[in-house]
């Protein structure tokens, strides 16, 4: 018997003999009814994050729409429900379940925030700060509060005020790779390579050794060659392209990394790669023909014919 299961049951149990205990046997049978309606709710309930947290979306999606539409105040079998629905590329619906979560519940911030994740996700910018806002409000110890407030004021425009809210939750989770990635971001589109790569070697500090993401290699070498290293942006970057197959954009990258080290056969070859991965990315295409002018304008002239 799983742990569903035997939860079904101990529920169950525990509901009929309260019943029984506080209004003897008069009615018992109707209340024993609802007992056991609520039971398999629950089991519903449970059944249904497992499922969700395996990634077996279509089952859980199942187990759970009967958990709600047996017990529709329940917030956490809607936080599923929602995030079932999510993974599903249903964005509204689960917004919609995901509002209705934090109705039921008003004074539970992680799913306030998690309302707000997904409003900010769909650019819903402003109402994704209020929530923020709220969600600070509510638990200030919490950093996934201070995270959605700060990537709101950030996405509105106020980058300083949000990076001031993504450090506190930095303080708060110092190892906290989503919001480590996050100011890594900001750094970079705020043009600050430097403080780039000293966050980036923080959230590379998170992984075991050997383990290190493509995406995040990557990033390491576009900071170093902002930073005119490109000789270790050669490094991050050829180690991304092993380790991912390598995106048309990342090959691209390593290109002119290698360009820029006097490794122009190594740059041909990983332009001529990145198209065989896109063969409409325009920026390698532009690259090509570029080195292709560069060697016609340096060739040797052939000596005059007498």
């Amino acid at each position: 018997m799983d742990s569903c299961r035997v939860n079904r049951h101990l529920l169950l149990l525990a509901i009929s003999l309260l019943m029984l205990a506080s209004s003897g046997c008069a009615g018992f049978g109707v209340r024993s009814k609802a007992a056991e309606a609520l039971a398999e709710c629950r089991d519903y309930a449970c059944r249904g994050a497992t499922a969700l947290e395996v990634g077996q979306w279509q089952q859980a999606e199942e187990l759970l729409r009967k958990a709600v539409d047996g017990e529709p105040s329940d917030g956490k079998s809607r936080r599923h429900l929602a995030e079932t629905l999510w993974q599903q590329d249903q964005h509204s619906e689960a917004i919609a379940h995901m509002r209705l979560a934090v109705k039921n519940e008003p004074e539970d911030a992680t799913l306030v925030v998690r309302l707000g994740e997904m409003l900010l996700d769909q650019r819903k910018l402003q109402e994704a700060k209020a929530l923020g806002e709220r969600a600070v409000a509510l638990d200030d110890r919490n950093p996934r509060t201070w995270a959605l407030r700060g990537l709101a004021y950030h996405e509105l425009g106020e980058s300083q005020r949000g990076l001031a809210d993504l450090q506190q939750a930095l303080r708060l989770a110092p190892e906290d790779r989503e919001t480590l990635a996050s100011v890594a971001r900001i750094y970079a589109q705020r043009g600050m390579p430097q403080r780039q790569l000293t966050t980036l070697h923080r959230l590379a500090d998170t992984y075991p050794p050997g383990e290190l993401p493509p995406s995040l290699l990557s990033d390491e070498g576009a900071a170093y060659m902002a930073l005119a290293r490109p000789a270790m942006a050669v490094e991050r970057l050829r180690l991304a392209a092993a380790s991912g197959g390598g995106s048309a954009g990342l090959l691209y990258r390593l290109a002119e990394a290698e360009e820029a080290t006097g490794h122009r056969t190594a740059a041909v070859a990983a332009a001529r790669q990145a198209l065989t991965v896109d063969a409409t990315h325009s920026k390698s295409q532009q690259f090509l023909a570029k080195l292709s002018e560069t060697e016609i304008a340096t060739a040797p002239t052939a000596p005059a014919r007498r």
